[in-house]
């Protein structure tokens, strides 16, 4: 079968979105599939890369601007479409292109974002009910990764009958032999740690963090945020200042692979504050590594973490609770609870499983086409 992927960003760029995207299509490869990617030729700053490229058996092509990546798509000779992203002019633009293919398409909306403010609530309800809509009109499939991400794409006008639920995954074969913490720990002279990994960004809530370390400090812990700052790392530093906690937190920026599984080794716990989430690939990573995770109650992530047994929930916002969670987290069993979340993600939430429910899905909207 000859697959091909459209989302915005691609690799290098690294986000969650991104790494879905490759752990995907490199599962698909294994299984014999010709897959090829389409994305922009800029990074998240705008950095030029070059239009074509190669990893792990994909094939990569990047392209100047949503035209030529249009043109692209209506001369490919793929069997099917798989889009990602949700509410980007980038990837909806060519949604269009592909239905002009006739060619079977999916989409992977991945989170529906709720509003920042009250412009944006406005702008993206203006969106949802063009561009948006036309998107999941024209579609032949939808993927949502929770029932969460289902129930929100419905609420902006996917038809439920389109909605297949697949996690997102990770690559568990990775995590069978796990690497020490030590080489984390001897580079930024850490010890008992809370770890954030993911974009520096406004709806991550990491500034609630960093409120709650006056007393998290008092437990001996410090707060690691590993990550690429995307533009809101000042505000941060602000609050850091304000707070004389220029010695409590430590940020790392990007980091190779091997030193990120050498911090999930290495951290005590690990926290994802955000406002809302899909289904993070980094939440499952640590949890491989054996790391009760303490997340905030919204997105997908709640269907994933069960307080207690294999990680804690948090509310949103509030640092006192962030506090109190911390707490009863230190007190608990952390090697159960550890052993508890590799488990579940080892059962629930592998690339070989997801990977081949995809498959399925394409198979049948090309064996549905040939009827």
């Amino acid at each position: 079968m000859k697959i091909l992927m459209v989302g915005k960003y691609f690799y290098p760029v690294l986000g969650g979105v991104e790494l879905h995207m490759q752990n995907l299509a490199y599962e698909l490869v294994k299984k014999g599939h010709d897959v090829e990617v389409f994305a922009s030729n800029e990074d998240f700053k705008d950095e030029k890369l070059s239009t074509k490229d190669e990893i792990e058996g994909i094939k990569i092509r990047r392209f100047l601007n949503v035209f030529s990546l249009c043109r692209g798509i209506l001369n490919s000779d793929c069997d099917v479409i798989h889009y990602h992203l949700f509410r980007k002019v980038y990837v909806d633009a060519s949604i269009i292109a592909g239905k002009i293919t006739g060619k079977p398409l999916v989409f992977t909306p991945h989170c529906v974002y709720p509003p920042q403010s009250l412009f944006m609530k406005v702008a993206k309800k203006a969106y949802d009910s063009s561009f948006g809509h036309l998107s999941l009109a024209l579609v032949d499939t939808i993927v949502a990764l929770t029932e969460n991400d289902k129930s929100d794409i419905i609420a902006v006008g996917a038809s439920p009958n389109k909605i297949e639920i697949v996690p997102n995954s990770i690559r568990f074969e990775k995590f069978r032999n796990l690497v020490s913490g030590e080489s984390f720990r001897n580079k930024y002279g850490v010890d008992r740690f809370l770890l954030y990994v993911g974009r520096i960004d406004w709806n991550k809530g990491l500034e609630h963090v960093i409120q709650a370390m006056p007393n998290l400090k008092k437990l001996g812990l410090k707060f690691v945020i590993v990550g690429e700052d995307v533009g809101y790392r000042a505000k941060l530093d602000e609050l850091i200042d304000r707070l004389n906690l220029r010695h409590d937190v430590t940020f790392t920026g990007k980091i190779s692979e091997d030193m990120l599984f050498s911090a999930y080794a290495a951290c005590t716990l690990f926290i994802l504050p955000a406002f809302y989430e899909g289904l993070p690939t980094v939440v499952l990573e640590a949890m491989a590594y054996r790391k009760p995770v303490i997340a905030a109650k919204t997105g997908g992530t709640k269907y994933v973490i069960k307080h207690g047994h294999n990680g804690f929930l948090i509310e949103y916002g509030d640092p006192g609770n962030i506090c109190d969670v911390v707490k009863e987290a230190l007190d608990s069993d952390l090697m159960s609870i550890g052993e508890n979340a590799k488990k579940d993600v080892e059962v629930n939430y592998t690339w070989e499983k997801s990977a081949e429910k995809i498959e399925q899905i394409y198979e049948g909207l090309l064996s549905r086409d040939l009827k």
